[in-house]
């Protein structure tokens, strides 16, 4: 009979990803240093953020510049003017550039003091 218990364990020793890296790799060695098999069904969770860096797909606040759309928007809105850009730089068309409660974050990651 199914279980219908999740458990959630966190990968020991995994270090700190700021460049390019070969993130299975890390998670291999996550997986032995914490003695965790994965069975069949077992999933992985990684943040996107992680899964970025490592694929070399990061860039700093300063090195973003932001253009006169990108400021209107944010301006309109009470975004970010440099997410907004992220935003526009990864898109192949804006839809509406109204806010929309549902989706008001861009899918960047705000924390102070860190790079995107």
């Amino acid at each position: 009979m199914p279980s219908n218990k999740i458990e959630i364990f966190p990968l020991q020793d995994v270090p700190r990803i700021d460049s390019p890296v070969d993130l299975s790799e890390i998670i291999v060695k996550g997986f032995e240093k914490t003695w965790l098999d994965l069975k069949d069904g077992d999933i992985i969770v990684i943040a996107h953020t992680i899964v970025s860096k490592a694929e070399g797909r990061s860039i700093g606040r300063n090195e973003i510049e932001v253009s006169d759309r990108a400021r209107q928007i944010a301006e309109k809105n009470g975004f970010d003017a440099v997410q907004v850009e992220i935003a526009l730089s990864q898109s192949e068309r804006v839809l509406r550039d109204e806010r929309h409660p549902a989706k008001s974050g861009l899918g960047v990651d705000p924390t102070p003091g860190r790079t995107p």
